[in-house]
């Protein structure tokens, strides 16, 4: 008696897992659609701000930084603005303080790539960050010392 009650447990739990699977597999499903949020006014005038305080402080730093801070690479139209002190640390602070010349260089794309990789490190020894002298240091013991001409 109690083998046929156990064998019929097991046929009954087995009809509703195949039922449950049944459900999972029978419709395949539309992929979803991914939209594009929209921008607030608000959020579109922030980003306006901040684009105009980007360019205007590039093109500053551009002229202050004739090349590379490496003192090795040539200038060049690829070279980029590094931010010394990272912009998820600076992240809710307004654009005037995020970006500004004593807080960014100029270097070449390789020199970023370094930099960002952390097979370079930029240390500064007082206040001014940028605008007075900078140590580069890269993992193979090589150091470059650079002072913008202010």
């Amino acid at each position: 008696m109690q083998r046929y009650a156990d064998e019929q447990k097991r046929g009954v739990i087995r009809a509703a897992i195949d039922k449950v699977a049944d459900r999972w597999t029978a419709k395949p499903r539309a992929p979803l659609k991914r939209t594009k949020l929209k921008s607030s006014p608000k959020t579109k005038a922030k980003k306006r701000e901040q684009s105009k305080t980007v360019t205007a402080v590039r093109d500053l730093v551009f002229a202050l930084d004739r090349a590379c801070i490496c003192g090795r690479c040539a200038p060049s139209l690829r070279d980029q603005m590094h931010e010394l002190v990272s912009r998820a640390k600076t992240r809710g602070r307004p654009p005037k303080d995020r970006f500004s010349t004593a807080n960014c260089v100029r270097v070449s794309p390789a020199c970023h790539q370094d930099i960002t990789e952390r097979r370079c490190t930029v240390a500064w020894g007082d206040t001014r960050m940028a605008n007075g002298t900078l140590t580069l240091t890269w993992a193979d013991g090589r150091v470059s010392v650079y002072s913008r001409a202010t």
